[in-house]
């Protein structure tokens, strides 16, 4: 090949900059030439020749570069300064995946993802630049206490921990930005300042624990064992670690069995009460509430309406044996009872706002007393007001079928589940059971007990309320062969109408039957279902 012919020149087209670096942007300019060729005699030297004399680009008055340095046209282009540091040689292409370094000016493979970071130490970091040959020599500090994590500032080193109160444990999230909710340490731990996680301990540092109703004692602030009994304050009384007020008629938990109730009356300042069999001491109510159970401790139930079993001794469980009754026989409180012979209970509960409490749970202890010694019968339970709507609406029925009430485990989730809230509302809760005595009775004759703490509303006087009293006691007396039992539960208001109720209710009672406390209420029940016959002429 001969020397580049006269038709090919350079010509300079635009300047512009690239990182702080001029970058030319050049074009060749072909010119059509007839003869423009290479004549084959022309050696290699003498092409190498043609290409020096064209090897520096006059760029203007205003360029100006470090000479015998590398700098970049472009992204993909590199070129050296000439001596006089007024243009560069001819410019070389970067070859494939390469790009112009903007820090050294020579192509080369990407070293970074433009604009990505990495750590500049432990607080600090810095950024790639656009061309991803290079990492800024520029440090962007993290915020105060922030830390570098692979490129990132964070606020803490993910998995690492430190102590939230002396007895509980803070981690750093995965991704640093923040900690975790703080996590309890176990029993026996605490969490030291300096260490900054649980270890063992004899107590958590600053715990405070009661050693009785009026004493407590702190665990040292090394956690390696307690300091000395100390009383509480005048008073008060140490519950749940720590000594509190005790106003008078409030109630706290002891523990999960106890129930104590404040009393400026009593020696200690306080009265104490163990809770009952299937209740627990609610530390957020402070006082003993009922508890679901599948089955009496250690007594035979029933599982269903012809099946009974064992169940285990701490009431856990069934022991798994299944026993069937025999043909026309049914099952009743785990007992085998003639299915062609039982006459029918229903119980009528108030649940109003003044049942809460030990009076509800006396009410469930006293029925379940009663009606597990008394198998031979049919029993069935309706609250009032009631849980499935406006008493008004109907038909009602009852909330335990005759029947379906037949082992202690259903009568206590149902007691557990319709905590007592709400009115009185006996008259139109007497009045719809009158209009629908089918679906309580099964169309049968039977017994309904009313066991009630308090004067029913009375719309629009107490006269019309008697009237109305007197009308649905004695319809279902005369209509239905149903006698109505009026029990007043620890009641201190008016009980004339109680009265009412008994004397028209075809028990053959002038007054109702009177009870004061839980072991006055199972009696009264005994007394009842003493006096019905187990079969009753229809």
């Amino acid at each position: 090949m001969g020397a580049i012919p006269l038709g090919w020149g350079f010509v300079a087209v635009k300047f512009t900059r690239f990182r702080g670096v001029l970058v030319l942007v050049s074009a060749l300019v072909l010119s059509a030439c007839a003869s423009g060729g290479s004549s084959p005699g022309e050696s290699a030297e003498d092409e190498a020749g043609a290409a020096e004399q064209q090897e520096t680009w006059d760029l203007g008055d205003d360029f100006s570069c470090t000479p015998s340095e590398r700098f970049c046209l472009d992204l993909h282009t590199s070129a050296f300064c000439d001596e006089a540091g007024t243009g560069h040689g001819l410019p070389q292409a970067c070859g494939d995946n390469e790009v112009c370094s903007a820090v050294s000016g020579y192509c080369g493979l990407t070293a970074c993802e433009p604009g990505s970071w990495t750590c500049a130490g432990s607080d600090a970091r810095r950024q790639c630049h656009e061309s991803g040959t290079d990492w800024s020599t520029e440090k962007v500090p993290c915020d105060e206490g922030g830390l570098c994590l692979q490129g990132e500032c964070v606020g803490c080193i993910p998995g690492s921990t430190r102590c939230h109160d002396g007895a509980s444990m803070e981690t750093c999230a995965p991704d640093g930005f923040g900690y975790l909710p703080a996590v309890a340490c176990e029993f026996g731990q605490g969490c030291p300042e300096e260490i900054g996680s649980c270890v063992d301990t004899v107590c958590v540092p600053g715990t405070v624990e009661c050693t009785s109703e009026q004493t407590f004692t702190e665990c040292k602030e090394d956690g390696d064992g307690w300091s000395t009994i100390s009383p509480c304050p005048e008073g008060t009384l140490c519950l749940d670690g720590g000594c509190e007020d005790c106003p008078s008629g409030e109630s706290f938990c002891l523990d999960e069995n106890t129930q104590m109730t404040c009393d400026a009356t009593a020696p200690q300042g306080y009265t104490q009460h163990d809770c009952g069999p299937y209740q627990v001491c609610d530390p957020e109510i402070g006082h003993c509430e009922w508890g679901s159970a599948p089955c009496v401790a250690g007594a035979p139930d029933c599982i269903d309406a012809v099946t009974f079993d064992q169940c285990m001794e701490d009431g856990s469980d069934w022991a798994g044996v299944p026993q069937s009754c025999p043909e026309n026989e049914v099952c009743n409180f785990g007992a085998c009872v003639s299915a062609e012979c039982q006459a029918n209970i229903m119980f009528l509960v108030d649940r109003s706002g003044s049942m809460k409490g030990e009076k509800w749970g006396a009410v469930l202890e006293s029925i379940g007393e009663v009606i597990h010694g008394n198998r031979s019968f049919r029993y069935g339970v309706r609250f009032f007001p009631p849980t499935d709507g406006p008493v008004e609406k109907g038909p009602p029925a009852p909330h335990l079928p005759l029947g379906v009430l037949n082992s202690y485990s259903v009568l206590l989730n149902l007691f557990t589940d319709w905590y007592p809230e709400g009115n009185t509302p006996l008259t139109t809760m007497l009045d719809r059971i009158v209009q629908h005595t089918g679906n309580f009775f099964e169309g049968s004759p039977g017994a309904l007990i009313l066991l009630t703490d308090g004067e029913p509303g009375c719309w629009p006087s107490a006269a019309i309320c008697d009237a109305n009293l007197i009308s649905a006691t004695e319809s279902l007396f005369y209509d239905s062969g149903i006698r109505t039992y009026p029990i007043g539960f620890a009641f201190g208001g008016d009980t004339s109408f109680l009265d009412t109720i008994a004397q028209h209710g075809g028990t053959g009672l002038e007054a109702h039957v009177q009870a004061k406390d839980a072991a006055a209420l199972t009696e009264a029940l005994e007394a009842i279902v003493d006096e019905l016959d187990e079969c009753e002429d229809e």
